[in-house]
């Protein structure tokens, strides 16, 4: 009888890839704008950041492990027709058209202090190319990301981290109060999108893990499942673990920067932790983060595209190249065009069905709590209903 096993090195290797596929380009912003605006109440900031940046999305993940990796199956127990718009807005806001430009709008933003004049188009061109090479095979992916992209990632995001904490300027000082600061950063862990991320990713990786072991017809499927679940759970520690580290460079060395436009805090806070001589550093960290989220994006989208818009007659390659440059094309609007549409949109109407979609969907396989379709038409519609109020008042 043939038994093929995944060993503890390839779950790490697989939690490794699942930090890398989260910790995107707004990743490095927002954990150091929860630190900058928590200053003396850092830790209320802190949890609220925390959970709706790391403990929401690992329950996102722990739902699509439920549904064995499906996430048709998880978005359609609202009813097919709903579920399949639910999955292709789903695939609108992690794929070409928010997510992945805003990933490119604000790599080159981040790296801006050091790049010539007006290169944005050379530059979106270059990285776009880049990640296409990443995402060329898919099967790759989880080894690139473990072995390769999350060392050098944590890495510098490590030294940058440590640097800091050798020296500290002025803490910053918010006459925000301790529950105003952890209601503002329950927002910003929100904007990381993270929620929808870890949906798709769960499935990608435990589609990447059967390949692996499409030998290994004895290896139960609650077995691999929780394989999953570990590898999840050292992504998130780590997750959780940077954050923190990064918010702590935002509360030490954050003064001054409360107005700065956004995608430049990260490069301001590392230059003033590392100087000029650390730019190697600096450009390592911003390009891992972002490739690397945009590569596992590509690769959710691509497989959407295949296998429910095209029923399996579009080719992995032309798909990849339709994304890429459709996500060329809405990059070049700019960054405050994608974050207003981001906001007024997604985080308003999107997040909060999705988040009750995975409660339910949780609550529905541990349970037997069945009722789903109410839970969302309410929240589906009260949301609506404040989004177009904000609009009209």
């Amino acid at each position: 009888m043939y038994r093929k096993q995944i060993s503890p090195v390839q779950i790490f290797i697989a939690g490794l890839a699942i930090f890398a596929m989260l910790f995107g380009g707004g990743n490095l912003i927002y954990p150091i704008k929860a630190g900058l605006l928590g200053g003396k109440n850092f830790i209320p900031s802190m949890i609220g950041f925390l959970l709706t940046s790391v403990c929401l999305p690992f329950m996102g993940l722990l739902a699509i492990i439920l549904f064995d990796g499906d996430y048709r199956s998880f978005f359609y127990r609202i009813g097919r027709i709903p579920g399949s718009l639910l999955i292709l807005m789903c695939m609108l806001v992690i794929g070409p058209i928010i997510a992945m430009p805003r990933i490119l709008t604000v790599s080159h933003a981040m790296l801006s202090p050091l790049l010539p004049a007006n290169s944005f188009v050379v530059y979106a061109i270059v990285f776009l190319l880049i990640t296409f090479a990443g995402a060329f095979k898919e099967n790759k992916i989880i080894a690139l990301f473990g072995y390769f992209v999350a060392p050098v990632l944590l890495a510098s995001l490590g030294i940058i981290v440590v640097k800091g904490w050798y020296f500290v300027d002025p803490i910053t000082i918010n006459p925000m109060s301790g529950l105003a600061a952890f209601r503002t950063n329950i927002r910003f862990g929100l904007s990381t999108l993270d929620l929808f991320g870890t949906i798709f990713f769960g499935s990608l990786i435990v589609s990447i893990f059967k390949q692996n072991l499409k030998r290994a017809t004895y290896i139960r499927a609650n077995t691999l499942m929780s394989m999953v679940l570990y590898a999840g759970l050292i992504g998130f520690a780590l997750l959780g673990i940077v954050y923190v580290g990064m918010a702590s460079l935002g509360l030490m060395h954050g003064m001054g920067l409360e107005h700065i436009n956004r995608p430049l805090l990260f490069s301001e806070v590392a230059l003033t932790v590392l100087g000029k001589s650390g730019a190697f550093i600096i450009v390592a960290a911003i390009l891992m983060a972002c490739i690397s989220t945009a590569i596992a994006l590509s690769a959710v989208v691509v497989e959407y595209l295949q296998r429910d818009v095209g029923r399996n007659k579009i080719s992995y390659i032309p798909a990849l190249v339709f994304v890429l440059l459709l996500t060329f094309f809405f990059s070049l609007l700019g960054y405050d065009w994608i974050l207003k549409i981001s906001v007024m949109t997604v985080e308003a109407i999107g997040v909060p069905i999705v988040i009750t979609i995975t409660f339910a969907n949780i609550a529905y396989k541990l349970a037997g709590f069945r009722p789903i379709k109410t839970p969302v038409a309410i929240v589906a519609l009260y949301t609506t209903f404040m989004f177009v109020w904000k609009l009209l008042v």
